[in-house]
């Protein structure tokens, strides 16, 4: 199996093992084609207190927040992370639960990924319905190519005499 210069550049330069024109004249990358049996090795986890949400994450670490929302409030916004470039495995969990039915479909909850640019991509979603809990789960391997995307918790907006909770969980392993 061969890997195109140019996706080996790409990767190269985004982790930082190589920068400028020496990633653009990395070779073809040769890959036999065979199994091999695979070791994942992971590092140590930031201690959740031990950083601000605004500091750049250049390690595995985990997060947990939740908001709890009561009568009329327009939602919210926060920063859970901002990441470093390289390659990431990020595990999320989004959970939530109100107890009104809404006009129309409305959401209680996003996480969502922020580009260094302010591009905003939702990753995971939880729709308002009336007593019923939902929870949403996904694992994403994602190479960032620039330092400071961020991830967002956000909450919907709620009326008077509406109780909305929502909650995330977010497991970031920084791989390379």
């Amino acid at each position: 199996m061969k890997i195109s210069s140019d996706v080996l550049a790409r990767v190269l330069q985004a982790t930082g093992k190589q920068a400028g024109i020496e990633a653009l004249q990395a070779q073809d990358l040769q890959v036999i084609p065979a199994f091999y049996p695979m070791l994942r090795a992971m590092g140590p986890i930031q201690r959740f207190g031990g950083f601000a949400p605004g500091a750049r994450q250049t390690d595995t670490f985990m997060r947990r927040d939740a908001v709890a929302q009561n009568g009329v409030n327009p939602g919210t916004d926060k920063l859970l992370a901002t990441f470093s470039r390289g390659l990431w495995r990020i595990t999320g969990q989004l959970r939530s639960m109100c107890d009104f039915t809404p006009a129309g479909i409305t959401s209680a909850g996003f996480v969502n990924f922020v580009d260094d640019l302010g591009n905003i991509t939702s990753w995971l979603e939880t729709i308002e319905f009336l007593n019923l809990p939902q929870q949403a789960n996904a694992q994403w391997e994602v190479c960032f190519p620039t330092d400071d995307w961020t991830l967002h918790f956000v909450t919907g907006q709620s009326g008077a005499g509406q109780n909305v909770f929502v909650s995330t969980s977010i497991y970031a392993e920084r791989l390379l």
